[in-house]
């Protein structure tokens, strides 16, 4: 099988990961789009099997992807480089988004006017001191009825 960095190859060509003509800037050279392709491919993996199995086995599939991404030259390293790819792409066009539009400066903005208004709305209504004393309450007398219980038994056995 061919070299799955060389142009030529299918998976690149399908999903354009790397240029045709090699005409890479300093920038965006094959290197910058190798590495964005093997951390695309772990991200990937890490979100697949986070959402299937658990945090653990997310781990595991995001170094697993960006290992198969990085040095396998199968079927398998084929599909780990065209996801690595389009979560890099994503990324991308998410960066350019925020660029044009200021997405993150408007949502910082946001959250930080509801942080600022779910403030004064606890010093005016004392949210988080009823809660806090509910949580006290519940607590007690969870202990307490579990302590009833636990007489109960022991005068039971005795």
């Amino acid at each position: 099988m061919a070299n799955p960095y060389n142009p030529e190859h299918s998976v690149q060509e399908e999903y354009g990961d790397l240029q045709p003509n090699n005409s890479y800037d300093n920038n965006n050279g094959p290197e910058k789009q190798r590495s964005g392709i093997v951390g695309g491919a772990a991200i990937a993996g890490g979100v697949a099997g986070l959402v299937i199995v658990g945090p653990i086995i997310g781990i595991v599939g995001a170094a697993a992807a960006a290992g198969l991404a990085f040095s396998n030259t199968g079927k398998a390293g084929d599909v780990a480089r065209a996801s690595g790819d389009v979560v890099a792409s994503a990324g991308d066009r998410a960066r350019d988004l925020d660029n044009k539009h200021g997405i993150m400066d408007k949502t910082k903005n946001a959250a930080s006017v509801t942080a600022e208004r779910a403030k004064r709305f606890d010093q005016t209504h004392h949210v988080v001191d009823k809660t806090k004393n509910a949580a006290k309450f519940t607590v007690g007398k969870t202990v307490e009825g579990l302590r009833f219980i636990s007489e109960k038994l022991n005068r039971q056995n005795k």
